[in-house]
């Protein structure tokens, strides 16, 4: 309790001490000084040793669980991971995007499935394929769901070079590349935040794009498997041709929820050459394309805004 102030003299309920030695007469813990003694030294340096050595032990597992995730991620089932994403998937849909015109839908999902009969995805990977009003994107995620935005449908002139774009994105989900890119972000996450960092963030912004080994073999299989379905590869870099620089700067700031199919190739140029550099060493022949359905340039030409407001 504070003490009330007399008018003349000292606060009411305080004890007033004439010097230090009455006050330490009445606490002597005030003196006290505590001495550590030699069998309680070691015993704090052990605690010491033991917190230091769980530390780096932690920090080593973390290393070698990350340098590693592309093989013991493998053990986790497409069944599994398709449980863990698909409500996510369900949140995503409803929240930020809009769903596509229902023939573009059909096509797309017919066309998915024929090209991935070329590159034999495992009995139980089931792609599903969401299409959406955007600007042109494709995108693979966890659980075999491929996002294909309005946009790319009208960027592109002909069905090889859609065929080729989902050939790609099929091959990230036979590889499992999202699942080792979130995988190591996952890590990431835990490291950052034992260091009392923001790990969500910080993994988001690393883990963002794939590697450039992920892209060029699924580049590898998309083209084999566009050969396959068409007997040639004509078409294989229509999406990088029908687009300019400015295009995409535009398409990348968009902001779309949907991981950008160009984001890990800022050379446009590099991904031409190498297209037809890997189509000239295997002897694949570029022939004639394919036009679109009439069914499916009818539904472009009615299907509106390719952006959600």
């Amino acid at each position: 309790m504070r003490g009330v102030r007399a008018r003349n003299g000292p606060p009411e309920n305080v004890i007033a001490f004439p010097d230090r030695t009455a006050q330490a007469q009445l606490f002597p813990m005030t003196r006290y000084r505590h001495e550590i003694g030699a069998d309680e030294s070691r015993r704090i340096q052990r605690f010491l040793y033991v917190v230091a050595a769980g530390t780096t032990a932690f920090a080593l597992i973390l290393i070698v669980a990350f340098l590693t995730a592309d093989r013991w991620l493998l053990l986790i089932s497409h069944e599994s991971e398709r449980r863990f994403v698909d409500r996510y998937v369900t949140v995503v849909k409803n929240q930020f995007l809009e769903p596509g015109d229902p023939v573009l839908q059909r096509y797309v999902e017919d066309l998915t499935h024929r090209i991935a009969a070329h590159m034999q995805p495992p009995r139980d990977l089931n792609i599903r394929v969401h299409v959406v009003k955007g600007p042109p994107n494709a995108a693979a995620t966890l659980g075999g769901h491929i996002f294909v935005l309005e946009g790319l449908l009208r960027a592109l002139d002909s069905e090889n070079s859609l065929a080729m774009v989902l050939a790609h994105e099929l091959a990230h989900c036979i590889n499992r590349d999202p699942l080792r890119s979130v995988g190591r972000g996952l890590l990431l996450d835990i490291a950052l935040s034992s260091a009392g960092g923001g790990g969500l963030a910080g993994s988001q912004l690393l883990m963002r794009r794939y590697s450039r080994e992920q892209e060029t073999v699924a580049d590898r299989d998309a083209l084999l498997a566009l050969n396959e379905q068409y007997g040639h590869v004509g078409g294989a870099a229509g999406l990088f041709e029908a687009l300019r620089p400015s295009d995409v700067e535009t398409i990348r700031g968009t902001g779309s929820p949907v991981r950008d199919i160009l984001s890990t190739h800022p050379a446009i140029d590099r991904r031409i050459e190498a297209i037809r550099a890997s189509a000239a060493g295997n002897g694949w022949p570029t022939l004639e394309t394919r036009p679109y359905p009439d069914e499916v340039r009818k539904a472009l030409g009615a299907a509106g805004p390719s952006s959600k407001p």
